[in-house]
């Protein structure tokens, strides 16, 4: 729901984000049934869960417009 995403002005970007990936599936849906129907059963992460699976991961974070746009969870390197 956008009431968990943040501030109002976090929420009015989620909203339109969901309403073009909603658009975009439904125009899929006759061109790419098999795919369309992987896409629907897909389950997004937040960023804690992510934690809790990758404990000993770094986080990078990237932002668009001051939002946090997506994470990238890294183990960094060390020489052995």
């Amino acid at each position: 729901m956008s009431e968990d995403v943040g501030n109002q002005e976090q929420q009015i970007a989620f909203a339109i984000e969901v309403q073009s990936v909603n658009r975009l599936i439904k125009s899929w849906e006759t061109k790419l049934p098999a795919w369309t129907e992987m896409i629907k059963e897909l389950r997004v992460l937040s960023k804690d869960q992510m934690q809790d699976l990758f404990l000993e991961a770094s986080i990078y974070i990237e932002h668009k417009f001051l939002l946090e746009k997506s994470y990238s969870f890294y183990k960094p390197y060390t020489k052995s």
